[in-house]
């Protein structure tokens, strides 16, 4: 990971695993190129499809 002139390089996965997987938004510190108060962007991964009544 690496953040220059507000351009952030990572990894989602591993960049998430810390803060409950916020990756973006107003839970950043201010002055880290992933601080926003316009959105917040949160990542998961999920075990695989499930199905539903519908097969």
């Amino acid at each position: 990971m690496s953040a220059t002139n507000d351009v952030y390089v990572g990894n989602a996965g591993r960049d998430a695993l810390a803060d409950r997987g916020r990756i973006l938004g107003h839970f950043r510190e201010v002055g880290d190129a992933r601080h926003s108060d316009a959105v917040g962007v949160t990542w998961g991964v999920t075990r695989g499809a499930t199905s539903g009544p519908d097969g």
